[in-house]
């Protein structure tokens, strides 16, 4: 691996963990760095995907219920402004042809029912998480060429103490990301919570996003681990 390369990634590294140290999430940090070592980042992604089944599974069974992940292209226009948050929460809950909206009056015409209106508040809901930790992670994404691009142009002499300094002027503002991101998504999942006790229903989907949120942070942190690593 390239001198530049190791310095960079190792850079990315001192960001991770030092966020982590320094926000009140620290175990989601130290656990990415413990799955470094004891998993191969093919095993993370197999993790984080098995709990994205699991929410799956339950969308799936859920009627009222539907809503998908980004594509990379909703994510691009996501970036780059094309698309507002709403307009893809509107995109990511477009209702199967299949799907039941509506139940019938008494006259058989349609109207909503409670049980479908709850299951258009957490559709809705959960288009918001999924929207919030696109952003968080692209935000991830794009740290490793900015870091890349000052590394480049910095002289032989400041090359020396890059990953320090670069890692002290990054430090905040990922941990501050990190922590911005924590609290939107844990007050959507709440949200959920709430309609769904409301309601009376199971509650076992809002550990579902939780850890699915969770892994994914640590399987973002662990793949730049153990891209250092090797």
């Amino acid at each position: 691996m390239k001198k530049s390369v190791r310095i960079i990634l190792s850079v990315l590294v001192v960001f991770l963990l030092a966020a982590g140290f320094f926000t009140y999430k620290q175990w989601n940090t130290i656990t990415a760095v413990v799955d470094s070592f004891r998993y191969t980042q093919e095993d993370v992604d197999k993790k984080v995907e098995e709990q994205k089944d699991a929410v799956q599974t339950y969308i799936n069974e859920t009627e009222g219920v539907s809503v998908r992940e980004l594509t990379e292209e909703e994510e691009k226009s996501l970036r780059e402004g094309t698309l507002t948050e709403s307009e893809i929460v509107e995109i990511l809950t477009k209702p199967n042809s299949d799907s039941k909206d509506t139940a019938s009056g008494p006259n058989g015409d349609k109207k909503p029912s409670s049980e479908n209106r709850e299951g258009k508040f957490v559709s809705e809901a959960i288009a918001k998480l999924y929207i919030q930790k696109s952003v968080y992670l692209g935000k991830l994404d794009s740290i490793e060429a900015q870091v890349y691009s000052e590394y480049k142009n910095m002289s032989a002499e400041e090359k020396k103490t890059a990953k320090k300094t670069l890692a002290a002027k990054y430090m905040s503002q990922i941990s501050a990301w990190e922590k911005e991101c924590d609290g939107i998504v844990y007050g959507i999942i709440d949200e959920i919570k709430a309609e769904l006790e409301k309601e009376g229903k199971d509650l076992a989907i809002v550990s579902e996003l939780k850890e699915t949120y969770l892994s994914e942070k640590r399987a973002k942190k662990a793949y730049f681990i153990n891209k250092y690593k090797n």
